[in-house]
């Protein structure tokens, strides 16, 4: 892929993940889906949750509008959900990865594309 919204159209293409962001970890938004709305606020408390998850298990977090969740950590990734809906990100050494889900679609199949984006991105060194 060429540039960093292909990422963002390529995990967005399969119907496996509704919206999705590449963010770097200084906060600045690398791409994202045009119906994905994300304030400097809302990132700035998801890269603090990455570093400190009491953070986000007490506020959760607001994207589109919606507060979602904390649901459970993994190694460089996190969950979230509200009702039947939810956000999946994952981190690299460079950005974090970004993808929502809406009711009717399998959370885990967002969360394989957006593991397989985090492990392209590693390798590439980012």
């Amino acid at each position: 892929m060429e540039t960093w919204q292909d990422y963002v159209e390529h995990l967005t293409s399969f119907g496996k993940v509704t919206q999705a962001a590449i963010v770097g970890l200084d906060g600045t938004i690398w791409a994202q889906s045009p119906e994905l709305n994300i304030s400097s606020d809302e990132i700035s408390q998801i890269l603090a949750g990455f570093k400190d998850d009491s953070i986000l298990l007490a506020a959760g977090i607001h994207i589109n509008g919606v507060k979602y969740m904390y649901r459970r950590p993994y190694e460089n990734q996190i969950q979230f959900k509200y009702q039947e809906t939810g956000v999946h990100i994952a981190k690299t050494t460079t950005c974090i990865i970004i993808g929502t889900y809406i009711a009717g679609m399998e959370p885990i199949h967002t969360q394989v594309e957006i593991s397989r984006t985090q492990e392209l991105l590693l390798e590439a060194g980012y």
